[in-house]
């Protein structure tokens, strides 16, 4: 009697030992590959991509085994803050990075291009990247002025591009997405890692609320400033100098704080304030003891006392 005997087989186990017996290759040795390949290239690579760069003819190396041998460079590269470089997902891809801390170091040996955005731009790029595809004209409706030259900028900067014209705009207008190199600048993996909108406009709101003071609760709590340091005053202390036409206070005013920049340390404009009017009725209680003290004057040889008073109506 013959007996039929049947052997199961772990299907990963059997590919896992297919593509190391075809290619020749270990896991560890394929790990090396990946962080040679990451290493020397400066765009993010997608797991395709690298499966492309080790296994050109075939392309069956698993992306379960690439994943995995990624993870363990992530590990390797990640779990410590002293190492200086990390491996990070970005633009749908993976990419070394120096680490943020490190940044004024490598702009000393690398002068890369800073990518500086007025606030205008960047109210455009963030239009585009949480509407699109959207048109010049819807931006120019959300933003309520004429957008042409920034969307420009943008494309010229190759933040955004041209994804194809509106069906349903009068003119069917061009419409914009952002780019791959949008991600790669900010670091995102794809525009799902962006804030959603109603938790930016939550923050808004408690800054909002953590800022703005009534006037009630200004006095009320005018014990916690120091009014001698608030920055409104040397506005006013600058405005004050810079006066075309300066009266004797702030004539005054100048040359006490000139004077006490060349003897000592500057002086808060209540400091001068003070000090001018401390001298200023110094000089008025001068000037009303002269009126009350007795003026001598000599006539023919004798001596007669008169007032200021006498003098003046003489």
């Amino acid at each position: 009697m013959t007996q039929n005997f049947e052997i199961s087989v772990d299907s990963s186990l059997l590919n896992e030992h297919l593509w190391q017996e075809r290619l020749g290759l270990t896991k560890t040795r394929l790990i090396s590959i990946i962080e040679t390949l990451l290493f020397v290239t400066d765009k993010p690579l997608s797991l395709e991509q690298i499966q492309a760069y080790i296994d050109p003819e075939e392309k069956s190396l698993p992306l379960s085994i690439l994943q995995e041998a990624i993870e363990n460079l992530q590990f390797f590269f990640n779990q410590s803050e002293e190492r200086g470089i990390r491996l990070v997902e970005v633009a749908q891809g993976f990419q070394f990075r120096t680490r943020a801390l490190n940044a004024q170091y490598v702009s000393d040996v690398h002068r890369l291009d800073k990518v500086v955005l007025t606030p205008a731009a960047q109210e455009v790029l963030a239009i585009i990247a949480y509407k699109w595809p959207i048109s010049k004209t819807e931006i120019d409706a959300i933003r309520g002025v004429d957008s042409s030259h920034l969307i420009r900028t943008l494309l010229d900067r190759r933040l955004i591009h041209a994804v194809g014209r509106s069906e349903e705009l009068l003119g069917r207008p061009t419409q914009y997405a952002t780019t791959k190199e949008f991600l790669e600048i900010f670091g995102l993996n794809s525009l799902e890692d962006l804030p959603q909108e109603h938790l930016l406009q939550e923050e808004i709101e408690t800054q909002k609320q953590k800022y703005t003071m009534s006037n009630s609760d200004i006095f009320e709590q005018k014990n916690l400033f120091n009014f001698d340091d608030l920055e409104e005053i040397d506005k006013l202390q600058e405005q004050l100098k810079s006066s075309s036409q300066q009266a004797p206070f702030i004539k005054a005013l100048t040359d006490l704080e000139n004077t006490k920049e060349q003897n000592g340390p500057r002086t808060s404009l209540f400091g001068l304030l003070e000090e001018y009017l401390l001298k200023e009725q110094i000089a008025q209680q001068n000037t009303a003891a002269s009126l009350s003290l007795p003026i001598l004057e000599s006539e023919e040889n004798n001596i007669k006392i008169i007032s200021f008073a006498e003098e003046k109506t003489r």
